[in-house]
């Protein structure tokens, strides 16, 4: 019988090859849709309407949520980063808003008992 610490190494080594075998499939599955891409044609544009008709879903099935590579940071259209918003609202148990979107629960719990929006501005 094995010990908790063999079989732990043993994780760890069959870990360390899948990782690497996924590397290498995403590399060659990523190879091969740049080219069915250019012998038909399709441009990213077409793509970005594909995926957006599709409701963004792709063929993606249940599993882990992406393989390959992790996922990029808040990008622009350009194709640039930007930041996101900055806090501009916390509240007493540490709740945060950027002022953008809906008021928090929180928050409106807050100014509905008669507290000013402004108090927690930071």
């Amino acid at each position: 019988m094995k010990s908790l610490v063999a079989i732990q190494a043993q994780i760890q080594d069959l870990q360390k090859q899948a990782a690497e075998l996924r590397t290498r499939e995403f590399r060659k599955t990523l190879a091969e849709i740049v080219a069915q891409m250019k012998a038909f044609g399709i441009s990213l544009e077409d793509l970005r309407v594909a995926l957006k008709k599709d409701g963004g879903s792709g063929a993606r099935t249940a599993g882990p949520a992406r393989r390959g590579r992790p996922p990029k940071s808040t990008a622009d259209s350009a194709g640039g980063t930007r930041k996101p918003a900055p806090i501009k609202f916390r509240g007493p148990g540490g709740e945060t808003w950027t002022g953008r979107g809906k008021q928090p629960r929180w928050l409106k719990a807050m100014t509905d008992a008669g507290r000013s929006a402004e108090e927690f501005r930071v």
